[in-house]
């Protein structure tokens, strides 16, 4: 006999500010504090890590980013604890790192 138990990884709620699932097809932020992100270059949506179509983003890799618009609720000063969950996969390795802009989170 062969048992299996699913585990997955859930964020929890409480405080959540801003919140991006892609379960629309789409780049909207679900929780309605801040605007939702704006596509810039090549971000395409594409299937997630359970194979569920229109579930992630894809970058190409060169000149592809989401921006999202300043928000109170996402502007953290010096003495703010927050924390930030995101899935990423790498599709391979970036030679010669240092001259190019290879954010995966950026706040500017």
């Amino acid at each position: 006999m062969l048992l299996a138990n699913a585990v997955c990884a859930q964020i929890p709620a409480t405080g959540l500010v801003f919140e991006m699932t892609f379960n629309n097809g789409n780049y909207n932020e679900n929780i309605g504090y801040c605007s939702s992100a704006t596509q810039h270059g090549g971000v395409t949506l594409t299937a997630d890590r359970f194979g569920n179509q229109g579930r992630a983003a894809a970058f190409n890799g060169s000149d592809a980013c989401l921006t999202v618009l300043p928000c109170d609720k996402i502007n953290f000063s010096n003495n703010n604890n927050f924390t930030l969950s995101l899935w990423v996969q790498a599709s391979g390795i970036q030679n010669n790192i240092a001259a190019t802009d290879n954010d995966i989170l950026a706040k500017w």
